[in-house]
């Protein structure tokens, strides 16, 4: 839902998922491929380098989509629940920006024995949120379902406010 969102309202950040995309799986492959010819692991550190640079952008800017989206959802949701809930999404990055460098070197080790990256934006995820109960986990089916209203409301106001014009919701 994030990337989709983000990659329609921000050409940069379209950019940068895809060439985050292409690293991982580029070196995956690589990691893979070490077993067969240890020798290459010495390029690893090209991959990494481009990892943290294309990752550090794509968790500033998912922080900064939830920020906005926070902005608007509350009130959606609150009136959608009849003022009994109050909905926060919280991101929840598998690292932070300004870390990924170090966790991804300290997980090197690993990476390689299992031969996949495991650190990154690619392992983020976001909740939801009514005060401290996480409504993905905890919430019944219809709070889960009022969630999914409210996000998608949420987003056409979003989508208004960045691109302004108001886009058009065909639910199903």
């Amino acid at each position: 839902f994030m990337d989709m969102e983000l990659c329609q309202l921000d050409a940069s950040y379209l950019h940068n998922l895809n060439q985050y995309n292409k690293t991982v799986e580029n070196r995956n492959r690589l990691l893979r491929d070490m077993y067969q010819f240890p020798d290459l692991q010495d390029t690893l550190s090209i991959w990494d380098d481009q990892l943290i640079n294309y990752g550090r952008q794509i968790i500033e800017s998912r922080r900064g989509f939830i920020s906005d989206l926070n902005e608007i959802v509350g009130d959606i949701h609150s009136k959608l629940s009849g003022n009994r809930e109050h909905l926060t999404i919280l991101y929840e990055p598998n690292t932070e920006a300004d870390e990924f460098e170090e966790k991804l070197r300290r997980s090197r080790e690993r990476d390689i024995h299992m031969k996949s990256t495991s650190v990154g934006p690619h392992r983020d995820d976001f909740s939801f949120m009514d005060r401290d109960t996480d409504l993905r986990r905890y919430g019944s089916q219809g709070q889960q379902r009022t969630c999914a209203l409210s996000l998608k409301l949420s987003e056409i106001d979003l989508v208004k406010k960045v691109i302004g014009h108001r886009p058009v919701l065909m639910m199903d």
